[in-house]
């Protein structure tokens, strides 16, 4: 796990946020571990998560919901947006 990417409201004793462009030169630097990028991430974030070399997305907030079909909406869509980011 790589991160924080940004900021997050689950957990308050994090190390400083390194940003799309921390985990771009982390890929560089270690091109051959697989770096799973994490913290305040979302949907909209498999596409630059997936350019800066990031192997997978770990998530809490964005796969919360009220009810279980609400989270595996959630979690679908995350997936499907990975999947047409990393391919």
């Amino acid at each position: 796990g790589f991160g924080p990417i940004r900021a997050t409201a689950t957990k308050t004793d994090t190390w400083p946020v390194v940003g799309i462009e921390g985990l771009a030169e982390a890929t560089k630097v270690f091109p051959h571990v697989p770096v799973v990028a994490i913290g305040g991430l979302g949907e909209v974030d498999a596409a630059a998560l997936a350019a800066a070399g990031a192997a997978a997305m770990a998530v809490i907030s964005a796969a919360r919901g009220d009810t279980a079909e609400a989270v595996e909406a959630k979690t679908r869509a995350l997936c499907e947006a990975w999947r047409k980011a990393s391919t």
